[in-house]
């Protein structure tokens, strides 16, 4: 059996596609969600810019489920726990003023549930949630509904 591709963090496309970072499922995991960030994090500013937290997350659900959602990234929701002061944050990471959803399906409800879909999107965290730059440690994971994802660890350093 082939492990699972490890996300990458030098080559990040942010955007609702897959990118070097998308968590992979493989083939006997259950549907779901992954998310993926780096481990260990540095709050400074690259290249005169403002500092970017690549998070991205991955979705596989079968159509029909997915259908409920206008969109789905609207409702997902990414909470972030401190880990020294247990403070949990909590919200959304969707901002897309131009996205036009996609009509109803015309096929049946049986015929959604068999297909398999995959959701992508890859945000900055920082411009969902302005974390403090310094040296710290998160537990971060994601909700839709019942289903959560995975839980990933961040440290942050300080600039």
């Amino acid at each position: 059996m082939a492990s699972p591709t490890v996300p990458s963090f030098d080559d990040v496309k942010y955007g609702r596609y897959p990118s070097s970072c998308s968590p992979q499922f493989e083939a006997s995991e259950p549907d779901g969600i992954k998310i993926a960030a780096p481990a260990v994090f540095h709050m400074a500013a690259k290249d005169g810019g403002a500092a970017k937290l690549p998070f991205c997350v991955t979705l596989r659900f079968n159509d029909y489920y997915l259908s409920k959602f206008q969109q789905v990234f609207q409702v997902l929701q990414v909470i972030i726990v401190d880990d020294d002061n247990q403070q949990v944050r909590s919200g959304g990471i969707w901002k897309d003023r131009f996205y036009l959803p996609d009509p109803p399906s015309p096929m049946s409800r049986e015929e959604l549930e068999k297909r398999i879909a995959w959701e992508y999107s890859t945000v900055n965290l920082l411009d969902f949630f302005p974390l403090p730059k310094k040296k710290a440690r998160y537990h971060v994971y994601a909700m839709l509904e019942q289903h959560k994802s995975n839980v990933i660890t961040i440290e942050t350093l300080a600039e």
